[in-house]
């Protein structure tokens, strides 16, 4: 049997968490007829937030002894969030087979409307290239595109939650 090192265990754990509970809002935003990749995603922003803060807090406090390094802590939530964002990813990769992708097409429209009114301020080339991936997008795309920027958001997050929750033992003040 494979034993994972205590911080893989803590960051799968919470990660699982965190892509579930963000897999949760985007069924509801769904449900609710709004573009669950869209801008209401951010609907369900806090949830890794809350999930990163979490698993930093226990592997500092319970892992390591109540005292944790900046780079450790980070490390940690990064991997937090590449969890979550994978599970996530795959989540929505399942349910866009089993939905024949329905959502995506909501998702491009809503995308074109929102290039269209920002016609004005980006170029002709720019605007066609943008128009024709847009309208040629696919579900691995835009699944890639939201994974994307959920790790990057949670590599900033992380960045934060790693100086809070940083503690050297009082010896080393």
């Amino acid at each position: 049997m494979i034993t994972l090192p205590p911080r893989w265990r803590v960051a799968l754990h919470y990660g699982a968490l965190s892509g579930i509970g963000s897999f949760l809002i985007f069924i509801a935003i769904y449900l609710k007829g709004s573009n669950p990749l869209g801008i209401a995603s951010w609907l369900g922003a806090w949830i890794p937030i809350v999930f990163i803060c979490i698993a930093t807090k226990y592997y500092r406090d319970r892992i390591l002894g109540g005292f944790i390094t900046y780079g450790n802590a980070f490390m940690i939530g990064v991997l937090t969030v590449f969890c979550a964002s994978v599970l996530f990813a795959l989540l929505i990769y399942i349910f866009g087979v089993f939905t024949n992708e329905a959502f995506i097409q909501v998702h491009i429209q809503e995308t074109l409307a929102n290039l269209d009114e920002s016609k004005m301020f980006i170029g002709s080339k720019l605007y066609k290239e943008t128009l024709e991936r847009v309208e040629n997008m696919t579900l691995g795309e835009a699944i890639y595109q939201d994974l994307f920027s959920k790790m990057v958001g949670g590599v900033i997050i992380a960045l934060i939650t790693a100086a809070y929750y940083r503690r050297k033992p009082d010896h080393q003040l």
